[in-house]
């Protein structure tokens, strides 16, 4: 895969004693840190929406507000179907509509940065469940 990337790309696992400004593409091939990474990113693409169950969780970087760029099965996950339904997430299918959603992504700034406010916007639309869900509990058990 990395071999197939135009751009000049680095694995995380080899980043050590390299200096990364001069990298376009970080390819994260770890656990346990995408949360650190997402606040630096432009486009974020989640994987797992080509296999079954499907996308894995993509509020990290729509926390963020970075574009999400997805595979087909995503309706498991109601935030999924959400944000491709407000514009936020992009779909693709197949590796040339991959090429050219982040070829426009990259390309159009003010289309990143539109995507990214909506996905932002709608994670900030929907915090405090864990303060109604207490409230109710606290309710029913007085």
């Amino acid at each position: 895969m990395q071999k197939s990337i135009v751009k000049k790309t680095v694995l995380f696992s080899e980043r050590e004693g390299k200096n990364l400004s001069g990298y376009e593409v970080l390819i994260i091939d770890t656990i346990g840190i995408l949360t650190k990474i997402y606040s630096e990113a432009d486009i974020a693409y989640v994987g797992g929406g080509y296999g079954n169950p499907g996308v894995h969780n993509l509020l990290e970087p729509a926390t963020f507000g970075v574009p999400i760029v997805l595979g087909p099965n995503y309706s498991h996950f109601a935030e999924a179907t959400a944000l491709v339904n407000l514009g936020g997430c992009d779909v693709v299918s197949n590796e040339n509509e991959l090429k050219e959603t982040f070829d426009n992504l990259i390309q159009n700034s003010d289309i990143r940065a539109e995507k990214g406010h909506i996905c932002s916007t709608f994670v900030k639309m929907n915090t405090g469940a864990l303060e109604t869900i207490l409230e109710y509990i606290s309710k029913r058990t007085r």
